[in-house]
């Protein structure tokens, strides 16, 4: 690879580290706020500021602010009034929203130091590979590989089954189950099919640090 090339893939490497930290300050400031019990205030504030608004200004803020149901397919709302409704009864969602796009970043990041040259077939795994020839990595760590790909199933699993694991998602893998860690102190969870998946905050922490980790090792 030229020094030019280089220098790129670099530049990109940075870009999707800094992206990551970003979202996962979100899901630690957020993870703070809910286990300090102010969950219950937000929500009745934003309850009483939506029962405030014009319906101009509803229309504008379900358009501008909050993530459409077409564009995640996690369950979430696009319609304000039902997305506060949906956090007001499952906190949890804004870390599968964070998991979600780190795992969409990783894989947009993936594209970008291969220039996007990805045969359409090609599954995850097979694009991986790809990426590491391409750039000649030889030494990258099966567990730190293997985790990346289970957390794109999982995030697959969000987008199309509404967190209930099927069996295409283990076939995938090539497991009859897995775990992911589920509590910070390290505490991890077992998932088979049928199994609803958690994403949790300490599970979020732990994909930031590999996708970040697995930045490094493929861009050095």
């Amino acid at each position: 690879m030229s020094n030019q090339s280089t220098a790129k893939v670099t530049v990109i490497r940075d870009g999707f580290v800094k992206t990551c930290q970003d979202l996962v300050r979100i899901a630690a400031g957020y993870n703070y706020m809910i286990s300090n019990r102010q969950w219950r205030e937000v929500i009745e504030n934003l309850q009483i500021d939506f029962a405030t608004m014009s319906g101009r200004e509803k229309e504008k803020l379900a358009e501008s602010n909050f993530p459409h149901a077409k564009q995640t397919r996690i369950d979430f709302a696009d319609n304000l009034e039902h997305g506060i409704r949906l956090y007001s009864q499952r906190p949890e969602i804004l870390f599968e929203l964070v998991f979600a796009y780190l795992v969409q970043e990783w894989q947009v990041f993936l594209d970008e130091i291969n220039k996007g040259e990805f045969i359409k077939k090609e599954n995850y795994h097979e694009k991986f590979e790809r990426v590491k020839e391409n750039l000649d990595v030889k030494d990258f760590p099966p567990d730190l590989a293997w985790r990346t790909r289970l957390y794109v199933v999982v995030r697959n699993n969000l987008q199309h089954s509404r967190r209930k694991l099927r069996r295409r998602d283990l076939n995938d893998l090539g497991v009859k189950e897995f775990e992911l860690l589920y509590k910070i102190d390290g505490t991890k969870k077992k998932y088979k099919e049928g199994d609803t998946v958690a994403i949790t905050a300490a599970t979020v922490f732990q994909a930031n640090h590999d996708f970040i980790e697995a930045a490094k090792k493929l861009v050095r």
